[in-house]
């Protein structure tokens, strides 16, 4: 991964308590380079999570192991970690090559193996009996020559066996036996080795920079409990760098979560003071605790996605309403006056006796009246300057302009199509509605009591920052 800044995808684990908008710091276990930046979107599922990155230390390529945690607030320093011992240095070069040893002399020539010893001449043939004379007998088979010795000379012929007698043909002679073989001459001498080339020099790497401290806030939970407000206690790991006052995100899954401020830590018992909650209500038996950093900037908006194409042409709508009734046609001009009658004379009625009812003194113009007994009006909390009308302001901006809160049971919105023009798809809609960052707060009600406003913790967004993202809105 090289260090730098703008949007960067990271794999990391599944089912972690990660949400849209906070912040984090993700350091390069080996190197000291790290990387700042907010959350823009993490699957639990899958383990992805896409970050962009705000601020960064160092530069280049880094390794492929990334330390990643949200970027709090520094709590206490924390007990020192085991740390990574650094990667080992660069062999060094290998030494040259020694200068290859002299040929040693040939060794002499071994000496000539002795001569073998001639075979044993074959033994004569039996003198045939007197008789008729026989044929002439055949010549007795040749001794078989004497095989040749490895190394010495080759072994003299054996002599040829006599002729037999005239008569019954001599037995064959015995073959001489094979002489023996000559010595082995003597080895030569062995040339000397050549002297061994000097060895190269032994190279050494300079030994890697401690890694960072290992983190001691991330850690989980498998205590049975069900999201709500108020004091819940945890039993978690031991040995954590956990401090009172500090506030923390304690989570089931993305949807499922507490917020709380930690009020003690002793021995692997986390008690916290829950504030805000998110989903529920459970109970739930595996929570994931961490401390909860303050939200880092939105993102620089990214580059408008290009126009989709335009959908399927809908279907005929339904009939419009009916027009409203025309104006009423001009009046007729007037009949002729008939003849004036006869004047008429009755005696005045005596005045009536006065009512029961009063105004009060203080009635304020534009403002609707109400009866504030059975017997008097004034002023009611509805201000009409026949423009727009308010409640608890006498200064609306709006047809209806109210300062506090309201509850409705519905609430009719006007969208359909046919009444509106120049319809234009809203670009990377998806991506600016991640980078709208959303809140818990309490209104500034001491400053501002003349709005009413309440006193419980709220949940909402910041308009400044969604003017931002969606000027229109705001």
């Amino acid at each position: 991964m090289i260090i730098n800044t703008g949007l960067i995808v990271f794999n990391v684990e599944s089912g972690l308590a990660y949400s849209t908008g906070q912040q984090l710091l993700i350091a390069d276990s080996v190197t000291d380079g790290k990387m700042v930046g907010t959350v823009i979107n993490y699957d639990a599922g899958l383990g992805t999570m896409t970050v962009n990155v705000t601020s960064i230390v160092g530069s280049g390529t880094s390794s492929s192991s990334w330390r990643v945690n949200l970027n709090g607030i520094p709590g206490p320093i924390g007990p020192t970690g085991a740390g990574y011992t650094g990667s080992t240095g660069d062999t060094g070069e290998s030494g040259s090559t020694g200068d290859t040893g002299s040929t040693g002399d040939t060794g002499s020539t071994g000496s000539t193996g002795s001569t073998g010893s001639s075979g044993d001449t074959g033994s004569t043939g039996d003198t045939g009996s007197t008789g008729l004379t026989g044929s002439t007998g055949s010549t007795g088979s040749t001794g078989s020559t004497g095989t040749t010795s490895s190394t010495g000379d080759t072994g003299s012929t054996g002599s040829s066996g006599d002729t037999g007698a005239t008569g019954s043909t001599g037995s064959t002679g015995s073959t001489s036996s094979t002489g023996s073989t000559g010595a082995t001459g003597a080895t030569g001498e062995a040339a000397s080795t050549g002297t061994t080339g000097a060895t190269g020099a032994t190279g050494f790497g300079s030994t890697g920079s401690t890694g960072a401290t290992g983190d001691r806030y991330a850690t989980t939970s498998t205590t049975s409990m069900s999201i709500g407000l108020g004091s819940k206690t945890f039993t978690v790991e031991t040995g954590l760098a956990y401090s009172v006052g500090q506030q923390v995100l304690i989570a089931n899954t993305s949807t499922d979560q507490m917020l709380g401020t930690i009020t003690t830590y002793s021995g692997g018992s986390l008690t916290v003071n829950v504030t805000g909650t998110i989903g529920g209500p459970g109970p739930f038996v595996l929570w994931h605790v961490n401390l909860n950093g303050a939200p880092g900037p939105a993102g620089a908006m990214g580059n408008n996605g290009a126009t989709g194409s335009s959908g399927p042409t809908g279907g005929i709508g339904n009939s419009g309403v009916t027009g409203s009734t025309g104006a009423t046609g001009t009046n007729g001009s007037n009949g002729l006056n008939g003849n004036t009658g006869t004047t008429g004379y009755g005696s005045t009625g005596s005045t009536g006796s006065t009512g029961p009812g009063t105004i009060c003194g203080g009635a304020t113009a534009n403002y609707v009246t109400k009866f504030t007994s059975a017997t008097d009006i004034c002023n009611s909390i509805i201000f009409d300057n026949g423009t727009n009308v308010g409640i608890g302001t006498s200064s609306p901006t709006y047809k209806l302009h109210v300062i506090g809160r309201i509850k409705t049971d519905n609430v009719n919105e006007t969208s359909d199509t046919r009444l509106k023009k120049e319809v234009v798809t809203i670009g990377n809609s998806l991506l600016k509605i991640q980078q709208s960052r959303g809140v818990y707060f309490k209104w500034r009600t001491d400053e501002f009591k003349e709005r009413n406003f309440d006193t419980t913790l709220q949940i909402g967004v910041i308009a400044q920052e969604i003017e931002k993202i969606f000027p229109e809105v705001v």
